[in-house]
């Protein structure tokens, strides 16, 4: 799969911006294979595929910046117990999703116990030493622009919208287009 995927991004997709590599959405099941269970835990085997590809990306000259996901609905929402390998932290990044949460309360509002660990799983993230650059997305359908901010204040590179509802053609869809520029 990485040989057809190689040829594509040096031939169609030679001008292609970042590559999303995003796990499915499993309902934070993963594999319990022997040899995967070895690699860590979800993140680290989500991690491990993605510096598989660089290194054959690489090997081929291929530049595309690979893009991880962690959220709620994939195995990749703790950090890796095994640390960030080393090929991927020149240019690649993971997206990180915590969107289910409480809308009533702001992400980081210390009365709000069922927020804690999805203000958390960011922070985490953040923490890590070597990490990769993160990217933080906040679910626009429920309009909470302004916790994009808090997001860059705890380090995230890339506070973005998750979703932008971009057909609409009122003054909300314009204010999203206006922070997404």
């Amino acid at each position: 799969m990485a040989d057809i995927l190689i040829q594509w991004l040096q031939g169609e997709w030679r001008d292609l911006g970042p590559l999303d590599i995003w796990g499915f959405d499993s309902g934070g099941k993963g594999s319990y294979c022997e040899k995967n269970r070895a690699l860590g835990n979800g993140s680290d085997q989500a991690l491990h595929l993605l510096s598989q590809l660089r290194k054959r990306l690489d090997k081929a000259g291929v530049t595309v910046s690979l893009v991880g996901c962690v959220y709620e609905a994939t195995v990749t929402l703790a950090v890796p117990l095994r640390g960030t390998p080393e090929n991927l932290l020149a240019r690649d990044c993971v997206f990180c999703y915590p969107f289910h949460r409480c809308y009533a309360h702001d992400p980081d509002d210390p009365a709000c116990a069922f927020n804690a660990p999805h203000y958390r799983m960011p922070k985490d993230w953040i923490s890590q030493k070597p990490r990769l650059s993160l990217a933080v997305g906040e679910c626009c359908n429920v309009h909470h622009y302004e916790d994009l901010p808090r997001y860059a204040r705890l380090g995230a590179e890339y506070p973005i919208y998750i979703h932008p509802p971009l057909e609409q053609r009122d003054f909300r869809a314009v204010s999203h287009m206006l922070l997404a520029e």
